[in-house]
């Protein structure tokens, strides 16, 4: 078994090829790279963090508090905090991946919005960046990490709108 066609598959958009992929690894973990088993752990956060404070437990961090953003008017308080826990998230989700907007053949993934007739918002699609063009709040790796970020932190994105 090759390691780089493990981190391959990990990096493959075929949620079965990762899924398949993530149990070869758990079943050969001592045959695995470091770099490997970092895939890994990349991988398995779609399965263990299901809100805001399993990022902050996973980074390490402390959750963020409105309070923390005081410093501010009250008019940009809550744009800043919930955009300063989009960056937590984002830096969740990357691990050492780098936005580079010099390289145009890296996609930078981003949630993209519904505004619904009652007023509400909902998850829409992902699309992607290759050069600096409008802005988000957040950029990711992985269609799928930008997928399950606008999906499960939906409320968050709210909160900037």
């Amino acid at each position: 078994m090759k390691n780089d066609n493990i981190i391959e598959m990990l990096e493959s958009n075929d949620k079965d090829c990762v899924y398949l992929a993530v149990s070869m690894i758990r079943n050969y973990s001592t045959l695995l790279s470091v770099e490997t088993k970092k895939s890994l752990n990349k991988i398995s956060l779609f399965d263990k963090i299901k809100n805001y404070s399993d990022v902050c437990k996973d980074l390490g961090e402390d959750e963020l508090k409105l309070s923390d953003f005081n410093f501010l008017s009250k008019d940009y308080r809550k744009k800043a905090f919930n955009q300063a826990k989009l960056q937590q998230i984002q830096k969740l989700f990357n691990g050492d991946w780098k936005l580079d907007w010099s390289d145009t053949t890296q996609y930078k993934w981003f949630p993209y919005f519904e505004i619904k007739v009652s007023g509400g918002i909902g998850f829409y699609v992902t699309y992607f960046h290759s050069s600096h063009f409008g802005d988000a709040p957040a950029y990711f790796k992985y269609e799928e990490t930008s997928n399950f970020v606008g999906k499960l932190f939906i409320d968050i994105y709210k909160e900037l709108m």
